[in-house]
């Protein structure tokens, strides 16, 4: 016997593209994209272009996960009058996500690495987070605003139609991808263009190891007690995520130094213990 499963959260219903901010989109999007191979190229990773394109195209390739992460997360994009890519899981992607990938993802593993090299602390990389973040944010809202696309069914912390707790996660994928290239592109075996791969794999990483837990409860219940609940699950493991690389590509923050050049003595140190009585 075979038993049809309807899904249980249904995708919006008559949903249509914007006439005005599609091109917006698909053509501004060229724009960054441009701004990002310029800075990679010349400041970021000058001598070493083979590496930048890699990561590049990369980041265009990431943005053949998008489906899929779609999928499970509940995001729909106006089917209707769409200038369609392609279309996988039964879902069709517009033209500007691949523009949008090549310089959010690829482009932004780019910067990360810069930092890395010339020594980023955690504080720094945390700040990176958060600035990756709010860029998402503010890329999103507007499209939102304009019927691109919606996040669906009980999505929790949403704001202005964005579920907060998807940025967390998106910010994530370009330092995974940064950290995986820092630490093993000096060591043999290794070639700048096996970053083709690397970069959309820590985007598939970056959305499997924190999205988990809130994908399932989007596609088991219709309770934003629960999916609030597993939303800050997904956060807590998205914060991990970038915890547990920043033990291991961030520098240490230097001891404070005396007048003399010599690092000072902690006040446990300097105590003087009395001997006898």
């Amino acid at each position: 016997m075979i038993f049809a499963l309807a899904p249980i959260h249904l995708p919006p219903d008559g949903m249509v593209m914007n006439d005005f901010w599609q091109p917006v989109m698909t053509f501004g999007q060229v724009v960054p994209v441009i701004v990002v191979v310029w800075l990679a190229l010349r400041r970021w990773l000058p001598g070493e272009p083979v590496l930048a394109v890699a990561c590049l195209v990369g980041g265009g390739l990431a943005s053949f996960i998008e489906p899929m992460v779609d999928h499970l997360g509940l995001v729909w994009f106006a089917p209707e009058g769409m200038w369609e890519m392609f279309r996988t899981f039964v879902r069709p992607m517009p033209w500007f996500i691949l523009h949008c990938y090549v310089w959010y993802v690829g482009g932004q593993a780019i910067l990360t690495l810069y930092f890395l090299r010339r020594g980023l602390s955690r504080r720094g990389l945390f700040t990176l987070y958060g600035a990756y973040m709010l860029t998402n944010v503010v890329m999103e809202i507007p499209a939102i605003a304009a019927g691109i696309y919606a996040y669906y069914g009980p999505q929790p912390f949403k704001v202005a139609g964005l579920p907060i707790w998807f940025q967390f996660i998106n910010a994530a994928s370009p330092i995974v991808g940064a950290a995986v290239i820092y630490r093993i592109g000096a060591r043999r075996g290794w070639h700048p263009l096996m970053a083709v791969a690397v970069v959309p794999c820590s985007h598939v990483l970056a959305n499997a190891v924190a999205g988990w837990p809130t994908w399932s409860a989007l596609n088991s219940t219709s309770s934003l007690a629960v999916t609030y609940a597993t939303a800050v699950v997904t956060i807590g493991l998205a914060v991990l995520l970038v915890h547990l690389v920043s033990l291991t590509v961030t520098t240490a923050p230097s001891p404070a130094r005396s007048d003399h050049g010599v690092p000072e003595r902690s006040e446990e140190r300097r105590r003087v213990v009395p001997v006898g009585n």
